[in-house]
């Protein structure tokens, strides 16, 4: 069975792995969730994992107001990262290197995303003004992530692909955010227009855009090296979130935990 990891509480990117734990399985998705709780939080939310099934994400303390990265590396829990005084600090994805991606967000509400590599942070700053966040990483070490701008806070996507960076908007879009890219260099996130919120893929500079059909909206947070994508669904206003595979255009749903509020 092919196996999809979330939170015990959320998880606002599905992760695929076999990886221990309480499982709930579905016989008509071929899924089986599991739950992982990063030990020092009171509550985890789960982003990104690699071929090793290493996952990363971010913990919150109890009263929600402070948030730590967390990552489970070789089916153990590293110490929770914060960095300086950030009221979020997250990591959203890692490559098979075990090269972490993240941002953390200042008290401000500056978002800076940013590079680990054994240890060593590299952030990535446009101005003093403007924020990256959500930063997704692939295995040559491009990333993809969403871009504020500083003066019109407008939401953009951005990638750093072999060295080049680059931002863009889904045409006729109020918005785009960037959450991952594969090592085909295809990039996965969502966008708002004005007949509401879609998942969309970023191939060879063309947007295809990914719907559930009948949800209220559709939004996408991670992509395969296969090309296939996983999100969550709504079905109507004020439902709660469903998950989902998306493969070659065809829409898998996926079983929601026991006395949960969702399976995002």
């Amino acid at each position: 069975m092919r196996a999809i990891n979330g939170s015990a509480v959320a998880a606002a990117v599905l992760i695929c792995a076999l990886l221990p734990g309480p499982a709930v399985a579905s016989a008509s998705s071929g899924y089986v969730v599991r739950t992982l709780d990063a030990p020092s939080a009171a509550n985890t939310f789960l982003y990104g994992l690699n071929a090793a099934g290493d996952v990363v994400g971010q913990g919150y303390d109890a009263d929600s107001t402070i948030s730590y990265g967390e990552a489970r590396v070789a089916g153990q829990w590293k110490h929770p990262l914060r960095v300086g005084a950030a009221v979020d600090t997250s990591f959203t994805s890692l490559n098979n290197a075990r090269v972490l991606a993240g941002s953390y967000t200042t008290a401000g509400g500056v978002g800076t995303a940013f590079l680990l590599r054994q240890g060593r942070r590299h952030d990535f700053v446009a101005s003093p003004r403007a924020s990256f966040t959500s930063a997704g990483i692939n295995d040559r070490g491009d990333i993809a992530g969403t871009y504020a701008n500083g003066n019109t806070g407008r939401l953009r996507g951005f990638a750093i692909v072999r060295g080049v960076p680059r931002t863009f908007v889904v045409p006729q879009s109020t918005m785009t955010q960037a959450f991952s890219i594969n090592d085909q260099e295809q990039i996965v996130g969502w966008y708002a227009d004005a007949s509401g919120s879609h998942g969309y893929v970023l191939k060879a500079r063309q947007f295809i855009t990914i719907d559930v059909a009948g949800a209220y909206l559709t939004r996408a947070f991670g992509i395969s090296n296969r090309g296939d994508v996983t999100g969550y669904f709504i079905r109507h206003r004020g439902g709660r979130p469903i998950a989902f595979v998306w493969s070659q255009g065809h829409v898998t749903e996926l079983p929601s935990l026991p006395d949960s509020t969702g399976s995002a």
